[in-house]
């Protein structure tokens, strides 16, 4: 019976016939090699010499494929074909998490001001509203002089009588007294935009106590969650662009902001003060700009620490959570000291 090269390069090895004499000292594979069938790392194996092809191998201790020293035959042209393919996937999803990065920080950036611009806007309805009231009301009259006739008790004004599915009444009269009602709902009205045009909104914010005075701080705990979510976005993009030193990886979070700041520009051109018609938009025209100015310069904080420390968070993942000889595929994340 024939013997095969693999029985024939398993005796050169047993023998001690591989190539290398007894005083020779044994040659050691130092650099990371990875079986081919199995992925044990096969640092630290002997190097022989097989003795059929006059080839320098190294054994895997855990399944016994033969690797040898130089570099792995190609896999023809699908090989470069497919690793094109690879990295233009790569390249869109990276292309499509960037902008998922910059929504997020807009979109807690929007909704703090949304919801923090609340109490200012009723505040803005009451004074419309006592303003509407006190022009739609008539001057009292001059005091008659007593008489001996008696003055007739005031009725007690009647609740307005309200019809399902009809529109309330553009006017009401109480006490002969005729008062407008506001010609809006859930679009605003004409009159607010009437009355906001007249007023000096600065000096209104001013007197309620500026931005920070009127805007609901409660709304800020949404911070929390919105840090959260950015500091593993910063993680993602830290271990993502590995080829990029350390020290570069501002240019990343100054791409990311800035996406953001354009993407802020809709919202802001949308609540623009020509088209405030109800005390809801005119609170959000006079607060969204502080406030999402100061929601990002919040959330780049942890944007750095997870560029920064993403890295290293992840290093500290793979070691928790994979055996060494599993690390061998992700190995690159230890060649950045950058």
């Amino acid at each position: 019976m024939t013997r095969t090269d693999m029985d024939l390069d398993t005796d050169a090895i047993v023998s001690g016939r591989s190539g290398v004499s007894p005083g020779q000292p044994r040659r050691i594979m130092t650099g990371d090699r990875f079986c081919t069938k199995c992925g044990y790392n096969l640092v630290g194996q002997e190097i022989v010499r097989e003795q059929h092809y006059e080839l320098l191998i190294v054994r895997c201790p855990e399944c016994a494929t033969v690797a040898g020293l130089q570099d792995y035959p190609r896999l023809g042209t699908w090989g470069a074909r497919w690793g094109m393919v690879l990295a233009a996937l790569w390249l869109i999803l990276l292309l499509c998490v960037w902008p998922a990065t910059s929504g997020i920080m807009l979109g807690f950036g929007i909704g703090i001001a949304d919801e923090g611009s609340r109490g200012y806007a009723r505040r803005l309805d009451k004074l419309q509203t006592t303003a509407q009231a006190q022009a739609a009301t008539p001057a009292a009259p001059a005091t008659p002089a007593p008489t001996s006739t008696p003055t007739p008790t005031a009725a007690t004004p009647l609740p307005v009588p309200l019809i399902p599915g009809q529109p309330l009444p553009a006017t009401i009269t109480v006490q002969g007294t005729t008062i407008v009602l506001g010609r809006g709902g859930r679009f605003g009205s004409k009159d607010f935009e009437d009355w906001w045009a007249q007023q000096d909104q600065p000096a209104l914010l001013a007197a309620a106590g500026g931005w920070w005075g009127v805007l609901d701080r409660i709304e800020f705990l949404m911070l929390i969650p919105a840090g959260a979510c950015v500091f593993l976005f910063g993680c993602f993009w830290s271990v993502s662009l590995m080829q990029l030193p350390r020290r570069r990886l501002v240019y990343c979070a100054a791409a990311i902001v800035g996406l953001a700041c354009v993407f802020a520009l809709i919202p802001l051109l949308e609540w623009d003060q020509r088209a405030i018609y109800s005390a809801r938009r005119a609170a959000q025209y006079q607060l969204a700009l502080p406030t999402i100015t100061a929601t990002y310069g919040a959330l780049i904080v942890p944007l750095s620490l997870g560029l920064a420390f993403g890295r290293s968070l992840a290093k500290l993942a793979v070691s928790a959570l994979l055996p060494p000889k599993l690390r061998g595929p992700i190995a690159v994340i230890w060649s950045d000291e950058k």
